[in-house]
């Protein structure tokens, strides 16, 4: 039987110079007063040089590596949940995020691996302190440091691979045992820690009336105000054509058009901020959600293939670039799930592949996986729920902002209103989902927005809990699956094949159980791509090019015997 094993991983952030060693102009004043190579015992902090030191971890009956820690406990996670369309009321803006809590059993020990210097001490290392006592005294700056949960079998390459950044570090206590709370990726952008525009620090220098073309600012440069631009002061938007650099206290921003974006020209004071505004003009959702991301939400590059999200982007959403102005900070999950929202669009953090995914909600073109009762789920592991709080029979898209100052859920601050509904309606009721779009630029995207919803959201959903031996691991977050259940049925009784999508997956026991949270994966309406010139005639078309082209059909409405689209 193969036995699995737990690796935890922590990049810590240290200096890769050596002590009082050109560049490091540290000085040496005693035999203990060198540095431990890291951010709070650095002695020249000009001269930093960052570098990664990787502290491995792991439990004391695994098999054990030169420079492994064996004082793992335990490890437990929370996974990763999407929110597809931002629809679901019972999770957050972006889904849940994913997290982890590992504990860790603190001990002795003699700074190897750890204090580069631990030979030029007179000291014994053993004799001070425990591990975890003196790592967190030279490593106070340790949140969203990234730590790894490696699963494996003993002798076999790592089966995965997770990432998380450090929240919280709760410990040592009485027992001698550390907790380290860590979240995914996508954690970094939350609103505590992540707004769009930044905070700007400028204000204005003397008062003005509401035909002045020049503002006075102080207490910024005029790289903070890139032109041409839109500032806010106050309750008024004004855009500004350039900025010059007036003295070391003083910038101006010229070429001044009051009341710009629907707003109203107002006297200003002395001392009021003048905030730059940020601004989309028919931006492609995959490069603004990107920009949210990387320029103002902490994330790295490194964790999103552009690449595919381009692809999703052109395939799926080239009808949907947005425009808004956002005259304020705001936090940067709360815009992403706007985004989500008025362009169907979903983020999650796959913690196994290591990156970011984005995919419009849409038709599945992904081959799914097949489960069945008898071969994949463990047994008395299925569960159905129906969630009628997540249907809705009337979608209401407000769009075309008046005053983008107002509150986004003031009705009467929108221009238009579509209001698309379900004819048919069986359930003969009416909830309605309202969504106040300053994303939305065109009465067709909001349309389609309308359309679109109602087409995957008229049903009530159904979710459904499996769990799966680890030999099925491979599915996951944002797979598809088609599914055979004794609990799945059609009019009569007999077993239908039900397609679901993955929400969360969560290896329960390590090596062994995987449990996974799904939802049923409907779409009312056929689709289909347009076609290039040199597409393959329908004869000669493989399997997929027939289920995603567009072939016309014969006067019978048959395209080789096959129902062809009725045209709208």
């Amino acid at each position: 039987m193969r036995e699995p094993y737990q690796i935890i991983e922590i990049d810590q952030k240290i200096c890769s110079l050596v002590y009082g060693t050109a560049p490091c102009a540290a000085g040496l004043t005693g035999t203990n007063d060198r540095c431990y190579n890291t951010v709070r015992t650095c002695q020249d902090r000009a001269n930093f040089t960052d570098s990664i030191l990787t502290l491995k971890f792991t439990h004391s009956k695994d098999e054990i590596q030169k420079g492994f820690i064996p004082s793992l406990l335990s490890v437990s996670t929370t996974p990763t949940q999407i929110n597809a369309g931002g629809v679901s009321r019972d999770r957050k803006a972006l889904g849940s995020r994913g997290s982890v809590s590992i504990s860790l059993q603190d001990h002795p020990h003699s700074d190897y691996f750890v204090d580069p210097y631990k030979d030029q001490r007179n000291y014994i290392a053993t004799d001070r302190g425990t591990f975890w006592a003196k790592w967190l005294a030279r490593n106070p700056y340790y949140k969203n440091t990234v730590i790894r949960v490696i699963d494996g079998y003993l002798g076999e390459a790592p089966r995965s691979t997770k990432s998380y950044v450090i929240d919280n570090i709760a410990g040592p206590d009485s027992r001698g045992k550390v907790t380290i709370k860590a979240k995914d990726i996508l954690s970094l952008a939350d609103d505590k820690q992540a707004q769009a525009p930044a905070v700007s620090l400028g204000e204005l220098i003397a008062d003005i009336n509401g035909s002045i073309t020049t503002l006075r600012v102080t207490g910024a440069d005029a790289a903070e105000y890139p032109a041409p631009g839109h500032v806010r002061l106050g309750k008024e938007i004004i855009s500004f054509a350039a900025v010059s650099t007036i003295s070391a206290t003083e910038i101006n921003l010229t070429g001044c058009v009051r009341a710009a974006k629907g707003t109203e020209a107002r006297d200003s004071d002395l001392g009021n901020q003048v905030q730059l505004c940020l601004e989309y003009t028919n931006q492609e959702i995959a490069a603004v959600v990107y920009d949210l991301l990387v320029n103002y939400g902490n994330i790295s590059p490194s964790f999103i293939d552009f690449s595919q999200w381009q692809s999703e982007n052109d395939i799926w959403l080239n009808q949907f670039n947005v425009s808004t102005i956002i005259s304020k900070p705001t936090g940067v999950t709360n815009l992403l799930y706007e985004i989500c929202e008025q362009t169907l669009t979903y983020i999650w953090y796959d913690e196994r592949n290591q990156n970011i995914q984005f995919r419009a909600v849409r038709p599945a073109t992904e081959t799914p996986f097949v489960l069945n009762e008898e071969n994949h789920i463990l047994a008395d592991s299925a569960n159905l729920m129906r969630k009628e709080n997540e249907r809705f029979s009337q979608v209401w898209i407000f769009h075309q902002q008046r005053d983008p100052t107002e509150k986004l859920d003031k009705d009467t601050n929108w221009l238009r209103l579509r209001v698309a509904a379900d004819g048919e309606n069986p359930y003969e009721d009416a909830q309605i989902k309202k969504i106040y779009g300053r994303w939305i630029q065109s009465e067709a995207q909001a349309r389609s927005l309308a359309n679109r919803l109602l087409n995957r959201y008229k049903q009530t959903p159904i979710y459904m809990e499996i769990s799966l031996d680890a030999k099925d691991g491979e599915i996951w977050t944002g797979d598809i699956c088609d599914i055979s259940h004794g609990d799945l049925v059609d009019f009569s009784g007999s077993p239908q094949e039900t397609r679901f999508q993955v929400l969360s997956a969560e290896e329960v026991e390590s090596g062994h159980k995987i449990s996974y949270k799904l939802i049923n994966f409907v779409y009312f309406g056929r689709f289909a791509f347009w076609m290039g010139a040199s597409a393959a005639d329908y004869d000669a078309a493989t399997e997929t090019e027939k289920v995603l082209g567009m072939y016309w059909a014969g006067a019978d409405g048959l395209v080789n015997g096959d129902l062809g689209y009725e045209w709208n």
